[in-house]
């Protein structure tokens, strides 16, 4: 570490100790992982934002994030959450998969939280990105097709949460297009699909 001088010193720590953060999550050590966390971000605290630095605080908070939502702390994990897409939407944009990730972190945590309208909100942005600019592009990835199809069953899953049985058939059919690209017709997953879809035609009670 004597090889090296502020601020290049501390931005080589920071990124250390994002990554014994991450690993320390991937080992189920949220407590640890916690500690060296916030370590990495005492290191670029006061530092002026550049493109490095917005990047190692962008990732540090989406790890917070994931901590706190794994210990149920919805609320603190989707404050960490919006704080890492700030940063990467300033980079990178709406089309950036990272983006689109941390939207669905967003509302998936409000999901976990029975906050259904915020999540809906959300989610309705974030499918509307997949199927106007992602799934339309002339080359788009089959290989993100299972990730779509994802947000698109969340977003079935709240609107029939909030009683939207119709709009819901909409995007589960959607999920049913995307999976069938990629999985086997007799795949459970899809057999769940189909399912679904049949209850969203069921009258209401």
């Amino acid at each position: 570490m004597e090889s090296f001088s502020e601020p290049e010193l501390n931005i080589k720590l920071c990124s250390v100790y994002l990554n014994l953060g991450i690993t320390y999550i991937y080992l189920n050590n949220y407590n640890i992982s916690e500690k060296f966390l916030r370590k990495a971000l005492s290191q670029t605290e006061g530092m002026l934002g550049s493109e490095v630095i917005s990047k190692l605080n962008s990732n540090i908070y989406e790890n917070l994030g994931i901590i706190k939502e794994v210990n149920n702390n919805c609320t603190e994990a989707i404050q960490y959450y919006k704080k890492s897409l700030k940063l990467k939407f300033n980079f990178y944009g709406e089309l950036n998969e990272e983006v689109l990730d941390l939207q669905y972190k967003i509302a998936g945590a409000y999901v976990l939280s029975k906050k259904y309208k915020d999540a809906e909100e959300i989610l309705i942005s974030l499918t509307d990105v997949i199927s106007n600019e992602k799934l339309k592009a002339k080359n788009a990835n089959i290989d993100n097709y299972y990730r779509y199809g994802s947000y698109f069953y969340t977003t079935g899953v709240t609107l029939l949460k909030l009683g939207k049985n119709r709009i819901a058939k909409q995007y589960l059919t959607k999920v049913e297009v995307l999976w069938k690209e990629i999985l086997s017709n007799k795949d459970p997953v899809l057999q769940t699909i189909y399912s679904m879809i049949k209850l969203c035609e069921k009258p209401k009670v």
